[in-house]
């Protein structure tokens, strides 16, 4: 949280410190993620306001600075069984939210934008209703083109033999699609936000992740096999 002297409020700053450190690929990947989400203007989506470079050579953006709590947090509470959450959320409450959360995926997909890390961890729920998606370090773009045309082959997914490196694997079990194990995430499409968007949504039904915590070496292969409690 920083104050902004030109704009007179404050704002969320986003800033890669200990700058000479890093490599060229942390420096595009960081501006990758300002530009990626400053070029989507939805009000379902965090908006940011500002790119540059501080004083000491840093860049930084700056975004809303947003109150209230995670998706991820009203969950928990709800499974807690917290009176004040099961009184402000109930199902009703909860599938509005979810459609918000929708019509912000359809747009960015209707820009070519896929995000590739959503979980109730990334969307934040304001005071005052807000629904907003948020962190959008793993997002890419990818050509527009009708859903119908850009779903994985079934010859794609069953290329995917073998669980790489844990650090070379790019999201969160339960919430990542089956293609984004292989790595690379040369599979993903619009589809494996979808996926996602199907986790959330269990979890909102249900109170918890679609695969069990534990090892996370089995959580992958829980995801690849579809091993998911119904």
């Amino acid at each position: 949280q920083v104050y902004d002297n030109d704009t007179m409020r404050d704002v969320a700053m986003a800033l890669l410190p200990d700058v000479s450190t890093r490599s060229r690929r942390e420096l595009e990947q960081f501006l990758k993620e300002a530009r990626i989400t400053a070029s989507l203007e939805h009000p379902n989506i965090v908006p940011v306001h500002d790119i540059g470079v501080d004083s000491a050579g840093s860049p930084f953006f700056t975004m809303k600075l947003i109150s209230g709590e995670t998706l991820a947090s009203v969950l928990k509470r709800l499974e807690e069984g917290d009176p004040e959450a099961l009184k402000n959320y109930s199902f009703e409450t909860l599938m509005r939210i979810y459609q918000r959360i929708c019509n912000g995926m359809a747009f960015a997909h209707s820009k070519g934008v896929i995000h590739l890390d959503l979980k109730p961890e990334n969307i934040q729920i304001g005071e005052f209703g807000e629904v907003l998606i948020l962190d959008w370090g793993l997002a890419r773009k990818i050509r527009p083109q009708p859903l119908s045309k850009n779903a994985p082959s079934p010859q794609a997914t069953q290329k995917i033999r073998s669980i790489p490196p844990d650090e070379e694997v790019k999201g969160t079990p339960g919430y990542m699609a089956p293609e984004q194990i292989e790595g690379k995430n040369k599979l993903s499409s619009y589809y494996t936000d979808i996926y996602a968007l199907g986790g959330i949504l269990y979890a909102m039904v249900t109170f918890h992740d679609p695969v069990k915590h534990g090892d996370i070496r089995q959580m992958l292969r829980d995801t690849l096999s579809g091993n998911i409690e119904r």
